[in-house]
C-alpha cells in the first residue's frame, strides 16, 4: 500500500457499481464545493492496472466532483489488489456507509 497522487486522466471507472443510478448531481456539487473550500482530506482508494492506469476503488464521487471543481490529480492509496479482492473492498465499504446511514434499517 501506497499514498501517491494521480492525474484524473489516469482514473479509471470500476466496471462494478452497487447502483446503476447515475452519481446524485447534488452530491457531486456539494463535494466539488467542499474540494474547492478545504482541498482534499483523505485520499481515494485505487488498484494499479498498468501503463499509469488506476482502478477506482472507492472514492467514485470525490473524482466526479474533482472533475467538476477543476482538479487535475488527487491523492490516491494503491492497493495491490485483484478484480475479486477490490470488489470485496468497495462492497465492505458501501455496506459500511449504508448502515451507518440515518436512513438505514
Amino acid at each position: 500500500m501506497e499514498l501517491t497522487t494521480v492525474e484524473l486522466s489516469n482514473l479509471k471507472q470500476a466496471g462494478w457499481r452497487l447502483s446503476d443510478k447515475e452519481p446524485d448531481a447534488r452530491e457531486i456539487e456539494n463535494v466539488a464545493a467542499s474540494l474547492k473550500k478545504y482541498g482534499q482530506l483523505r485520499p481515494i482508494l485505487v488498484r494499479p492496472l498498468g501503463d499509469g492506469l488506476y482502478e477506482i476503488i472507492d472514492g467514485h464521487v470525490v473524482v466526479d466532483a474533482a472533475h467538476k471543481a477543476g482538479f487535475k490529480e488527487l491523492s490516491c492509496v494503491v492497493h495491490n489488489l485483484d478484480a475479486k479482492d477490490a470488489l470485496l473492498v468497495y462492497l465492505r465499504n458501501a455496506f459500511a456507509i449504508i448502515s451507518n446511514s440515518p436512513t438505514a434499517t
